[in-house]
């Protein structure tokens, strides 16, 4: 019965391997870098391709705003007091709210 010796695997440097690691973190970090910078470059045109089609965001807000407040108020001055002060109590609410979303999603000028 012949006997095999175990082969050896060479040990592989410390500093070589922490150096290894350090590149391919370096490498990842500046591949997403990379990635959001270009996510941003899109994003502006896409923002921009949309208001040379569909104009101005903000003024089709404004007019769809303005559009619900004389709805909501036509419809108001048909209810009982309560369930008029109920709806305008949840219109402005929810203004509130549309306000917040929109002042995250419309561009600033």
């Amino acid at each position: 019965m012949a006997t095999t010796r175990p082969t050896s695997t060479p040990v592989p440097d410390a500093e070589r391997v922490v150096d290894a690691v350090k590149d391919a973190a370096y490498v990842t970090i500046g591949f997403g870098v990379l990635a959001f910078q270009r996510a941003q470059v899109r994003r502006q045109e896409l923002t921009k391709a949309m208001t040379e089609r569909f104009g101005s965001l903000d003024a089709g807000y404004e007019a769809f705003e303005t559009r619900l407040d004389d709805v909501v108020e036509t419809v108001g001055k048909r209810l009982p007091d309560p369930a008029a002060d109920l709806l305008g109590q949840a219109h402005r609410t929810a203004r509130t709210a549309r306000r917040q979303v929109a002042s995250r999603l419309l561009p600033t000028s």
